[in-house]
C-alpha cells in the first residue's frame, strides 16, 4: 500500500513536519490564552488626590421627626392625612431655620407639601417622608469658593423648639438628598444619619473627606457613566412608580411627584412592597462613579448664658485630604492583543503581516485568472465518413 502524497518521504522531512505541528499547537494555545485574557477585561487601579479647588461641598439634610411610637407622642388618626400632620408637627423650613453662610439664607418660604428654592450658593428643598419633615441644602460651589477664613466652613444655624418628640437626624451626603432605604436590592444602601437630640445650645462640627471610585462600563459589569446619575435615586423613582401602580395612592414623599393620586392613609405607611423581583425591569444600572463621604462628628454643648436654649449650629468643614479618587482603567486593549498574537505566530511559524498580505494577493490573482480563462470548446462527436468506390 502506497503512502499518501503528503506523507514525508524521509526522516528529515518527517522531523520538519513534526516541528511545524508542535509550533502550530503552541501558537494556538498562546493565542487562546491571550483571547481569554482580553475577554476577561482586566483593569488597573490608580489612586489620585483631587485639589481643594475642584471638590464640591457636600449636601446637608436635617430631618425633624413628627412623631415617635416610642416616646408617647401623639399619632395621626388611621385615616388622617399623614403629610399634613407631619408638616404641622415637625414644622416647615422657616420655623427651623435661623441663618446660613456663605450666602445661602432663604429668600422665600417653601409651602406645603414641599418644593425647592434657589439661593446664590445652592438649592434649599423640603419634603415629607414616613415620620419626618426633611430640609436639604445642596451647594453648587467648591471648597475653594468659600470666603477666606481660618476654618473654611459653611454653617447652618437651626432653631429648635420644645416638642413632644425632639429627635433630629442629620445627613451629610455628596451633592444630593439622602436615600432612606435600599428597597431590598443588592448594592443599594441607604445613607446613615447622625442622631442629634434637641436640648441645650449645642454646636455640631462635621469634618468630611470624599472617597470616589470610578470604573469603566464593561461587558462583564455594565454601569451608567452619566455625570449626575445615582443608582439609588433611580431605584427610588422606580419604586415610587411601582407603588403608585399597585396601591393607587401616594406616600408622603410622593405627593409632589404624583399630584393626581390621593394620599395613602396612615395605616399603609408602614407597608413595604416586594420590590426585589421587580427591580431588574427598572433598567437601573450601577453608577460608574461612586462617591462616599467619611464624616467625623463632634458635638459640643454650650453653657454660655448668652445663647438661647433653642439654638443649634451645624458646621461642616473639609478634612486634610479633601478627596481621594480610585480610578479603574482597562489595562489590556485590542492593540495589545493583536500585537502579542502576531509576535507568537511570527516567532513560532514565521508568518508576518507582509506574508499574509502577499498570500492574499496571490489568491486574488489566482481567482482573477480563473475567471478570465476561456472555457474549453466542447468536443463534437463526428460521424464516420464512408467512401465507396464504383467501378464501371
Amino acid at each position: 500500500m502506497q503512502p499518501p502524497q503528503w506523507w514525508p518521504s524521509s526522516p528529515v522531512s518527517g522531523a520538519r513536519l513534526l516541528l511545524l505541528l508542535c509550533c502550530a499547537v503552541v501558537a494556538g494555545y498562546q493565542c487562546y490564552q491571550l483571547l481569554t485574557l482580553f475577554n476577561s477585561e482586566p483593569v488597573s487601579l490608580t489612586v489620585s488626590f483631587t485639589p481643594r479647588a475642584d471638590v464640591a461641598l457636600p449636601s446637608v439634610t436635617v430631618c425633624v421627626a413628627g412623631y415617635s411610637i416610642y416616646d408617647g407622642s401623639p399619632l395621626p388618626d388611621g385615616n388622617a392625612s399623614l403629610s399634613e400632620f407631619l408638616w404641622n408637627e415637625a414644622g416647615n423650613l422657616s420655623s427651623s431655620f435661623r441663618s446660613c453662610s456663605p450666602n445661602c439664607n432663604l429668600t422665600e418660604e417653601i409651602p406645603y407639601p414641599g418644593g425647592s428654592v434657589q439661593v446664590p450658593t445652592g438649592t434649599w428643598s423640603s419634603w415629607i417622608r414616613d415620620d419626618a419633615v426633611c430640609h436639604s441644602f445642596v451647594p453648587n460651589i467648591t471648597w475653594a469658593q468659600l470666603p477666606p477664613g481660618p476654618a473654611g466652613e459653611f454653617n447652618i444655624a437651626l432653631r429648635t423648639k420644645p416638642r413632644t418628640t425632639n429627635v433630629r437626624y442629620v445627613y451629610v451626603v455628596p451633592g444630593r438628598p439622602p436615600l432612606f432605604s435600599g428597597f431590598g436590592v443588592k448594592d443599594a444602601e441607604p445613607d446613615i444619619p447622625f442622631r442629634v437630640l434637641d436640648g441645650p445650645p449645642r454646636f455640631v462640627f462635621l469634618s468630611t473627606s470624599s472617597h470616589v471610585h470610578e470604573r469603566p462600563s464593561l461587558r462583564r459589569a455594565p454601569c451608567n457613566a452619566s455625570e449626575d446619575y445615582s443608582y439609588g435615586v433611580c431605584l427610588q423613582s422606580c419604586y415610587h412608580d411601582y407603588w403608585a401602580a399597585v396601591r393607587k395612592c401616594a406616600r408622603p414623599e410622593m405627593l409632589a411627584e404624583f399630584p393626581e393620586l390621593p394620599e395613602c392613609p396612615f395605616s399603609q405607611i408602614g407597608e413595604r412592597l416586594d420590590f426585589a423581583e421587580h427591580a431588574p425591569s427598572c433598567g437601573c444600572l450601577p453608577a460608574c462613579r461612586l462617591e462616599r463621604l467619611l464624616v467625623t462628628e463632634n458635638t459640643v454643648i454650650s453653657k454660655s448664658p448668652g445663647l438661647e436654649d433653642n439654638f443649634m449650629l451645624l458646621s461642616v468643614s473639609m478634612s486634610q485630604i479633601p478627596q481621594q479618587v480610585a480610578r479603574e482603567q482597562l489595562s489590556y486593549h485590542a492593540v495589545s492583543l493583536f500585537s502579542e498574537m502576531g509576535g507568537y505566530i511570527s516567532l513560532l511559524l514565521g508568518v508576518s503581516v507582509v506574508s499574509v498580505a502577499e498570500l492574499a494577493a496571490q489568491g486574488v490573482g489566482w481567482c482573477r485568472r480563473a475567471l478570465r480563462a476561456p472555457a474549453p470548446a466542447p468536443l463534437l462527436s463526428q460521424s464516420p465518413i464512408v467512401v465507396r468506390a464504383v467501378y464501371p
